[in-house]
């Protein structure tokens, strides 16, 4: 059933235009703090904030190539936000320290069919969140994983751990491409190729060039941006972070603006809809696999400590977020409600392992 509704969503993404988001990132060790922030710019703004647990057995399902289906059991737990329901997150950070967050890149090219398993490019994601402490544990999965040649979300990524490790993955010509260490001049993306931005950023004062950062929406003068804003030691990283995010916000198509506090693992948030702070320490998390998942809307009207506020998993609002984002992306807002359904019960088909 979910090989069809793929082919479903495939076919759509087909027969429309690809959309033009603007998302930012960016990771930095500032003032004591390694601090890591993402503004999610979409049509789109409906999303969950979710607990996941450690101990759960899951299985990837079958995807349209044809490719092998993998099974682990989650080795960390780890808080993502989610637009397209439970275990199919945008992005995250797990109790490692490891985050992960997505972005547009037209060029992206995953890997054609081979023997490595294959997952779509959100399950991806949580694969990487349930198993991997670091940087280089990521990279080193591109030998057990492929996302499938056939995921819509043609998607580059920002990946940093504990250790202050950050990487860019990209995957170009069906191959995937990192920098990292010496080979990443900033921490930061945008929506370009790493390389191109990278080169970009060397016309600019402080950068090796003369030119002065470009108040525009492109991606490279984001970029630009993005890195230009942290090259002095700031007072209070967290709030520097979110004034960085404003600074490249796409206006009302920045939905989400999240900043992670990486070695201290607490998430702080806010939404275009509910723009009051939020945050979630992991020290209030209970990732035991045996208690319920916890949620909330991102866009709850709440403000302050998350964990009051979290509710036990709710399939009909996983579903209720998962046809609010549909409607509003141009390449999903005609699939069936069926076919949503079948979606949002892929959520609950965990099990805690023995």
């Amino acid at each position: 059933m979910f090989r069809l509704f793929l082919l479903t969503v495939l076919l759509a993404f087909a027969s429309f235009p690809a959309p033009s988001p603007a998302c930012t990132t960016f990771c930095v060790e500032n003032a004591g703090a390694l601090i890591f922030g993402k503004n999610y710019d979409w049509s789109a703004d409906a999303g969950l904030f979710v607990v996941n647990k450690r101990g759960v057995a899951k299985q990837s399902d079958q995807t349209t190539d044809g490719g092998r289906t993998i099974s682990w059991t989650s080795r960390f737990g780890s808080t993502t936000f989610n637009q397209f329901g439970r275990e199919f997150p945008s992005g995250g950070m797990n109790e490692a320290g490891l985050v992960i967050e997505l972005l547009w890149l037209n060029e992206t090219k995953y890997p054609e069919p081979d023997d490595r398993p294959s997952v779509s490019l959100l399950t991806w994601i949580q694969y990487q969140l349930d198993n991997k402490e670091s940087v280089a544990e990521l990279l080193a999965s591109d030998g057990e994983i492929r996302i499938t040649d056939h995921s819509s979300g043609r998607c580059h990524f920002l990946v940093a751990d504990a250790s202050g490790a950050v990487a860019t993955v990209e995957f170009l010509d069906g191959a995937l491409v990192a920098h990292t260490g010496d080979d990443l001049v900033a921490p930061v993306l945008a929506n370009d190729r790493y390389d191109r931005s990278a080169k970009y950023l060397r016309q600019h004062k402080g950068f090796g060039g003369s030119k002065r950062p470009m108040k525009t929406g492109a991606s490279l003068d984001r970029f630009v941006r993005g890195a230009d804003s942290w090259r002095n030691e700031v007072s209070d990283p967290i709030e520097h972070a979110f004034a960085t995010l404003a600074e490249v916000s796409q206006g009302s198509r920045t939905k989400w603006s999240i900043v992670y506090d990486i070695r201290n693992r607490v998430v702080h948030y806010k939404t275009f809809r509910s723009s009051a702070r939020k945050y979630f320490a992991f020290t209030d998390a209970d990732f035991a696999c045996d208690t319920p998942v916890r949620f909330l809307d991102l866009n709850a009207d709440v403000a302050g400590n998350l964990n009051e506020h979290l509710v036990p998993y709710d399939p009909v609002e996983n579903l209720r977020i998962i046809t609010d984002a549909c409607r509003n992306v141009s390449f999903l807002q005609h699939l069936a409600p069926e076919v949503l359904q079948e979606w949002s019960d892929l959520g609950q088909q965990t099990s805690c392992a023995p």
